[in-house]
């Protein structure tokens, strides 16, 4: 089963997928640690957010080829995103749910100063 915590920064998406991801057992992957992998920390242009996007997508492929279940955290803030993730995890033959995850604007200000 493939997981996909996603939503606006500041959320909770990383601390829920994290303590979801221990506590099943399941691989964890994040936009973050990917973005940092390919060193494109700052970048948010189109095109890097495609590499991200595309690197995290093989990484849950080879997870889920070993693993029961994939936690993938990441804004995914265009449905297109969403959809090849949905796409190819039919691929593999393994189910995709999407948990969303909001937060009130008073909440995201906290957080992020």
């Amino acid at each position: 089963m493939i997981v996909i915590v996603f939503g606006l920064p500041a959320t909770g998406k990383s601390y829920f997928s994290q303590h979801l991801a221990d506590e099943t057992g399941a691989a964890y992957l994040n936009t973050d640690i990917v973005r940092k992998e390919l060193n494109l920390q700052g970048l948010y242009t189109p095109g890097s957010k495609r590499r991200v996007y595309d690197r995290l997508l093989l990484q849950a492929e080879q997870k889920a080829r070993k693993q029961k279940m994939v936690i993938v955290d990441g804004t995914f803030h265009r449905k297109e995103s969403r959809r090849r993730f949905r796409e190819k995890a039919r691929s593999w033959d393994q189910p995709v749910r999407f948990i969303e995850m909001k937060a009130t604007d008073r909440t995201v200000m906290d957080r992020i100063s």
